[in-house]
């Protein structure tokens, strides 16, 4: 009897995280550095007028700590994805509807090491960049990049999360389809 992809691709997820909760930190952190010196030593940075790149979590990813200290000090334009919580619906007899715009994911621009380094971490573990800048004083929302008013350049180099990939360097993401990278 076939086993169902579902359920393939179910185990094959549980075995992957169990893997990665085994590496030891200094391993992650040495992978972390790889991923950085490839990078920088790539050239793939070098123009980049601005970047997109996610915030991991403090464990059991790759860390982009290194990778938005080097971004931010260069004074490259940094954007992190955030996803607005979506507004409470008003009562249960009313039919579900997609979340407006406003409530799609976001490209917040980071501006310094020091806001970075001041933001708070979500239930994730993920820092959270929220909408207003923490580096200055007054209050002043960030840049969002994907605006539809947004007069900053497009972003030239987005980097995002993979956990497993095969041998073709393809992924399987969480919604269970595989995608080309």
């Amino acid at each position: 009897m076939a086993v169902a992809p579902f359920a393939l691709k179910r185990a094959l997820r549980k075995v992957t995280q169990q893997r990665i909760n085994a590496l030891p930190v200094e391993e992650i952190e040495r992978q972390s550095q790889c991923v950085l010196d490839h990078l920088r030593e790539s050239g793939v940075l070098n123009g980049a007028r601005a970047v997109g790149c996610y915030l991991s979590m403090q464990k059991g990813e790759l860390s982009t700590d290194g990778i938005v200290k080097y971004l931010l000090g260069r004074g490259t334009p940094l954007y992190v994805p955030i996803i607005p919580s979506p507004p409470v619906a008003s009562s249960s007899s009313t039919p579900y509807a997609p979340p407006p715009p406003s409530h799609d994911m976001r490209m917040l621009r980071l501006y310094s090491t020091k806001d970075w380094e001041s933001l708070k971490r979500d239930k994730w573990g993920i820092p959270d960049a929220g909408a207003e800048r923490k580096d200055i004083e007054e209050s002043t929302p960030r840049e969002d990049c994907m605006a539809e008013d947004n007069s900053q350049p497009p972003l030239d180099v987005i980097l995002v999360p993979g956990v497993a990939f095969d041998s073709q360097f393809q992924r399987d993401t969480a919604k269970g389809t595989m995608i080309a990278i």
